[in-house]
């Protein structure tokens, strides 16, 4: 962990512990993770409005940008 920088005045040692812990041991394979869902997602039952809510959620765990042609790409 690094020295950590200065606080706001309201903020508790607690909330910078726990932001400080959450960046050093959050789970660095999310985005892969995202993008291997996002490559085999499929629409069932013709619900477009699910598949749609879905996939852009994925696409944001991916860390993809919206107008990426390869993110059009894997929507089409």
């Amino acid at each position: 962990m690094s020295i950590p920088a200065p606080s706001l005045p309201n903020r508790m040692i607690w909330d910078d512990f726990e932001q400080a812990f959450l960046e050093d041991w959050s789970d660095i394979n999310k985005p892969y993770q995202a993008a291997a869902d996002l490559d085999t997602l499929h629409m069932k039952n013709d619900d477009i409005d699910t598949y749609i809510t879905r996939f852009t959620e994925l696409a944001r765990k991916a860390l993809y940008q919206e107008n990426d042609p390869t993110v059009l790409k894997i929507f089409k």
